[in-house]
């Protein structure tokens, strides 16, 4: 059975062109003008579904734009994969990262503010492990204003299959050999700890559990 899940917007930071070295996480809405950008990360599933088959690995990335300088005109934007980390709490136009593929383009009619489209399906993982590049296109001297925090923040859509549960792989053990003993706290005892790696929703994505 399908199960349609969203993931919504944790964090985001505005790189504007004007001001190159300014970092800017906390502007609601973003106002974006020719050359800008919009780094947006998005939360992972806690309860559970991070442990569920994908239906796709491929997603639709929601944006809802609420304002524009003109009243009457179309505004374009477009969305790329984020291929590594961003800390929204440093990052500027200066230091951003460059993205050139997996994009999603969007198309606002100012007469219809606020109004919130999707872009076609982009491929998954980056967008979900490390976030998305939003810029807006031949703006010219216009600005378009997205939503960055709230219900209308970005977010993205997938479904899962409630009928699987992804199994575990290990990968190491750590001792290779021996015995844990079972009445002496692994934390006192590192030198005996198992460790497991596992495979999360965001696929190409592992963590070290030490039991």
């Amino acid at each position: 059975m399908a199960t349609a899940i969203t993931l919504r917007a944790s964090a985001f930071a505005l790189l504007k062109y004007a001001s190159q070295k300014v970092n800017d996480h906390t502007s609601s809405p973003a106002k974006l003008e020719q050359n800008d950008r919009l780094y947006v990360k998005f939360a992972l599933p806690s309860n559970g579904d991070e442990y569920k088959k994908l239906i796709s690995k491929e997603l639709r990335l929601y944006l809802c734009a609420t304002g524009a300088k003109s009243s009457t005109a179309t505004y374009f934007a477009r969305a790329y994969a984020l291929e590594g980390t961003f800390d929204e709490n440093t990052i500027t136009y200066e230091t951003r990262q460059e993205t050139t593929k997996n994009n999603a383009g969007y198309s606002f009619n100012a007469a219809d503010m606020p109004t919130t489209e999707s872009g076609r399906t982009i491929y998954f993982p980056n967008e979900v492990r490390f976030g998305v590049d939003i810029t807006p296109l031949s703006i010219g001297t216009g600005w378009v204003e997205l939503a960055t925090t709230g219900t209308d923040r970005p977010y993205l859509t997938t479904s899962v299959d409630d009928s699987f549960v992804c199994g575990l792989n290990v990968e190491s053990l750590s001792p290779s050999d021996g015995a844990i003993i079972k009445t002496e706290h692994n934390r006192d005892a590192p030198n005996k700890s198992v460790f497991f790696i596992i495979y999360l929703f965001v696929y190409h994505s592992v963590i070290t559990v030490q039991l």
